[in-house]
């Protein structure tokens, strides 16, 4: 039988996961499109930086909780 609990820890810390990646490729783009200019996307940055920082946390806390309170590696995804 399927834990509920552990699929919602393991498919959180995907989605988490996934969306740090979106904001990562967010900030790469601006920066790398306009370089020269990049006080002008500071304001777009610094939440997006933040933005990131959260989702990372939140990732590994959601990993470390399914890992803690489940003996089940094999759904666990590797980081």
């Amino acid at each position: 039988m399927i834990k509920v609990p552990l699929m919602c820890f393991v498919t959180g810390a995907a989605m988490l996961a996934n969306l740090s990646e979106l904001q990562i490729k967010l900030v790469t783009a601006v920066v790398l499109a306009d370089a020269k200019e990049i006080e002008d996307y500071v304001y777009y940055l610094i939440p997006l930086a933040l933005g990131i920082a959260f989702t990372a946390s939140q990732t590994l806390c959601f990993v470390n909780k399914a890992m803690k309170y489940y003996d089940q590696m094999v759904v666990m995804p590797i980081y």
